[in-house]
């Protein structure tokens, strides 16, 4: 396990969390906006606990999104069809996760991390 209070530690934390429900966030009998509304209600606030102290860089930012990505993937129904090549599976598969979390009102986990930054900074800047 990654020393606590790092960002790889949030992410195992994130992962454990993810995959405890797995089978809800995968369930195709559940509508996607339940789906995409419980992902955001217990596998988000899991990877932002904390994160505001901890010092962000760009590959950082790029490394929340891209396990967020991963893990929408996994909630919209990764399809891989036959004979298609794999960089238009690839553009199917952002554009499927795309439009589906523009319908929820998605943010990217970068974007959350950084507002979260900043609205920590200003209550510390506030602070008597």
């Amino acid at each position: 396990m990654p020393p606590a209070g790092t960002l790889h530690a949030r992410i195992a934390a994130v992962k454990a969390q993810f995959h405890k429900t797995r089978g809800t966030f995968t369930n195709s009998a559940i509508a996607l906006a339940s789906r995409i509304k419980l992902f955001e209600s217990t596998v988000t606030p899991c990877i932002l606990y904390g994160v505001g102290a901890i010092t962000l860089t760009k590959y950082h930012l790029e490394q929340l999104d891209r396990v967020q990505r991963r893990m929408m993937r996994l909630v919209v129904r990764w399809v891989r069809v036959p004979e298609e090549p794999w960089n238009d599976t690839m553009r199917r598969m952002r554009a499927r996760v795309g439009s589906a979390t523009a319908q929820c009102g998605l943010q990217n986990w970068s974007c959350q991390a950084l507002a979260r930054k900043w609205n920590w900074a200003g209550q510390v800047a506030r602070m008597p």
